[in-house]
C-alpha cells in the first residue's frame, strides 16, 4: 500500500514503456513520477539526486543485478566487481557459463569485498545463485520446479552476511562471490555428454544438467582459490539428496577442516539452526 503521492522513479531500456507507465501513474493520482531513465548509469544518478520513495525497474534489463546491488552497495561502502559474461569468458569459467547458455538472461558473476586495515583473518562466502533452475534438458517434474526461483538462496544468504559484517564492523576482511544464472531448456542449453573446462583447466563431463549447482560453484570456487583468504566457505541449495538424508528442517554440512566445521556447527547452535555433518571419506573423493 503506497502512500499519498509517493515520490516515483522509472527506470526500462525501452522509453514508449517509460512513457505509457509514466502517463498511467500520472492519471492515477497517487504518485508523483520524479524522473526517468533509460540505462543504469542515470537511473543511479536519478536516486541519488531525487531519493524516490519508489523505484520501479524493468527486471528484463541485461543490467538489473548491477543496480539493485550497487544501490545497497554504496551505502554500505563495499568493493564489487560485477562481471558479465564477456568478462567470465576470458576468466576461463567455461564450466558456469555452460549452465547459463540455454537461458535469454545473461550470466552475471559476483564478487563483493569488506576491508579493514590489518585483518584478523580473510574469509571467502559462496552463495549459490541460480535464480530459476527448470533442470536443463534434464528437466524437473512441475511440483519440483515450483519453488526453483528459490535456488538462489546461497547468494541471497552471503549478501546478507556481508551486509551484516559491514554494519558490525568486524575485523575480519570478507569476500562474497556468486555465480548468477537461469538453468534453462533451449537449443543453445548444455547437454549429457558435454564436457566442459572449469577456471582451473579441470574437465567436467555432464552427465545430467540438473546438477547444475555444482558446475558453477566450481568456477567460483576457482575464483576464491586466487584470493589468497584463510577459509572458504560455501552455501547452496545443492541437492535434493540432503533432504532425503535428513529432512527439510537440517542443513548438510562437509568439509576437510574439522575444526573449522566444529566452530560453524556450534555457531549453528547458537543462532539455533538445525546442522549435520556429512562425511567425506577417502573412496568417495574419487
Amino acid at each position: 500500500e503506497f502512500k499519498k503521492k509517493s515520490r516515483v522513479l522509472l527506470i526500462d531500456d525501452n522509453y514508449e514503456h517509460l512513457a505509457g507507465i509514466r502517463e498511467l501513474l500520472n492519471l492515477e493520482g497517487t504518485f508523483d513520477v520524479v524522473g526517468i531513465a533509460t540505462n543504469v548509469t542515470v537511473g543511479l544518478n536519478l536516486i541519488k539526486k531525487y531519493q524516490p520513495d519508489i523505484v520501479l525497474l524493468d527486471m528484463n534489463m541485461p543490467d538489473r543485478d548491477g543496480l539493485q546491488g550497487i544501490i545497497d552497495i554504496e551505502k554500505l561502502g563495499l568493493d564489487t566487481k560485477i562481471y558479465n559474461k564477456e568478462e567470465c569468458e576470458k576468466m576461463g569459467m567455461g564450466a558456469f557459463l555452460a549452465v547459463g547458455r540455454g537461458s535469454a538472461q545473461e550470466p552475471k558473476f559476483i564478487h563483493m569485498k569488506y576491508s579493514v586495515d590489518n585483518p584478523k583473518k580473510r574469509i571467502a562466502i559462496i552463495g549459490k545463485g541460480i535464480t530459476f533452475d527448470s533442470g536443463g534438458l534434464d528437466i524437473k517434474p512441475a511440483s519440483s520446479m515450483l519453488t526453483m526461483k528459490d535456488d538462489m538462496t546461497g547468494c541471497a544468504s552471503v549478501l546478507g552476511i556481508i551486509q551484516a559484517i559491514s554494519k558490525l564492523n568486524s575485523d575480519i576482511e570478507l569476500h562474497v562471490i556468486s555465480a548468477l544464472c537461469e538453468n534453462m531448456t533451449s537449443g543453445s542449453a548444455y547437454k549429457q555428454g558435454d564436457v566442459l573446462t572449469a577456471k582451473n583447466g579441470k574437465t567436467i563431463e555432464v552427465d545430467n544438467t540438473d546438477a547444475e549447482g555444482r558446475i558453477t560453484l566450481a568456477d567460483a570456487l576457482c575464483y576464491a582459490d586466487t584470493l589468497d583468504v584463510d577459509e572458504v566457505i560455501d552455501i547452496a541449495t545443492l541437492t535434493g539428496a540432503v533432504i532425503v538424508s535428513l529432512g527439510n528442517n537440517i542443513t548438510g554440512v562437509m568439509g576437510n577442516n574439522q575444526a573449522q566445521i566444529d566452530k560453524f556447527i556450534n555457531c549453528s547452535k547458537l543462532s539455533c539452526e538445525n546442522t549435520w555433518q556429512m562425511p567425506i571419506l577417502d573412496e568417495l573423493k574419487n
